[in-house]
């Protein structure tokens, strides 16, 4: 089976690297390409990246490399009504739903967490660059072209379009069907100095038309000012994320970046496969970014492995989009934030994102087959009130 994938950025080599080492009897071109836009900064990822490297055959001691660091979860900085408590959301579930025994703020502190079995699982900050550099020294046979192309060669039983936001060579570009709150489709962004901060944890911090986030490396602090330009210009929102970092710790100048928020519904049409951006990307607030880059690999490499169908592939992906959608736009509605015209155009979603939490809160006790699973959605409820103990409605 021949395989060309278009596009050297970290979902080009994940996709080559695990192809290689998953499906039999492969031969696979990868094409280097500039169409991919690279952020740089530092990426935070779910606990579900360990299952994909185990699938790349690569201990944490190697993916990890120097810059990487363990994150135990993320926390909402001023995300409640009142704009002044923290709320980290970990990645912990319970195959009971006996949240009774948890006090889920009080004993959120690294050196519990590093010592207690009980908490369930863990993620990494990671640098993208530097973990791309080692899955594409870990391929063994996979062959790289060096040529921009403007369409597709001849040759080949599948194309995997990795080529970003650009989507170049997407065959169907359909979208699935989405909230009208996905409305985030900006960010300045900038590397600095970390200076002493604590490592364990994602920062995602409130601003007037969005969120600021912090993802701490070793040698760096990777931030940025997610926002969605209805409300708010750029140079307004350069100013604001301006006055969050200091001038002096900064390590590089902001850079823009700009994206259209959205989620192919046939990501596999006929023999081309979109993976990474190019299949959908939304607002980045829970670290899904890369996780579904892992999840669009492994999906493909077991229809490939099965012989399933397009159909098969599509559906699966479809369900797993949404599960992320809802999420995330839950957490905007449910926390009450509302000091801002962002803020308040969520207020409207209020009764029915409180329901669903309540129903995925009762029925996803599996972190194997959800992204989110119950007790993710027990912290909302817990953290934003919507019911007094864990399960007490």
């Amino acid at each position: 089976m021949k395989i060309c994938i278009i596009g050297g950025g970290h979902s080009g080599w994940w996709t080559a690297a695990y192809l290689e080492k998953n499906v039999k009897d492969i031969d696979i071109t990868l094409y280097e390409t500039d169409l991919i836009p690279v952020i740089g900064v530092g990426e935070s990822c779910l606990p579900q990246i360990k299952r994909f490297y185990d699938g790349l055959e690569l201990t944490p001691e190697i993916w990890m490399g120097t810059t990487a660091t363990i994150k135990w979860g993320n926390n909402h900085v001023e995300w409640d009504k009142e704009g002044g408590e923290d709320f980290p959301i970990r990645f912990w579930y319970d195959e009971e739903n006996n949240f009774d025994k948890w006090d889920f703020k009080s004993d959120f502190n690294s050196d519990h967490i590093q010592n207690d079995e009980e908490w369930n699982d863990h993620a990494y900050h990671i640098d993208t660059y530097e973990n791309t550099r080692i899955v594409k020294e870990s391929t063994k046979n996979v062959r790289v072209k060096n040529e921009k192309l403007i369409s597709l060669p001849n040759g080949f039983d599948f194309y995997v379009d990795c080529t970003g936001f650009s989507s170049f060579f997407t065959k169907d570009k359909t979208r699935l069907e989405i909230s009208k709150h996905h409305i985030l489709d900006s960010a300045w962004v900038c590397p600095v100095k970390r200076d002493d901060y604590d490592t364990t944890l994602t920062n995602s911090i409130v601003r007037n038309c969005g969120w600021q986030f912090e993802v701490p490396l070793t040698d760096r602090l990777g931030t940025g000012y997610i926002f969605s330009s209805k409300y708010i210009d750029d140079n307004q929102a350069l100013e604001e994320y301006q006055e969050m970092i200091k001038n002096d710790h900064k390590l590089a100048e902001p850079r823009k970046i700009n994206w259209d928020p959205k989620v192919l519904k046939n990501p596999w049409t006929d023999n081309i496969v979109s993976i990474g951006t190019s299949a959908g990307f939304v607002d980045p607030l829970e670290a899904t970014s890369l996780y579904m880059v892992q999840i669009g690999i492994i999906q493909f490499a077991k229809c490939l492995n099965r012989n399933y169908s397009s159909k098969t592939y599509n559906r699966i992906m479809n369900n797993i989009w949404r599960d992320c959608l809802d999420y995330i736009v839950a957490e905007y509605v449910l926390c009450g934030r509302r000091h801002t015209d962002f803020w308040r155009s969520f207020d409207e979603s209020q009764d029915f994102y409180s329901k669903l939490m309540w129903k995925y809160y009762k029925t996803r006790s599996s972190s194997e087959k959800y992204i989110f699973p119950s007790g993710v959605w027990a912290q909302l409820g817990y953290y934003y009130n919507d019911f007094k103990y864990y399960g007490a409605r």
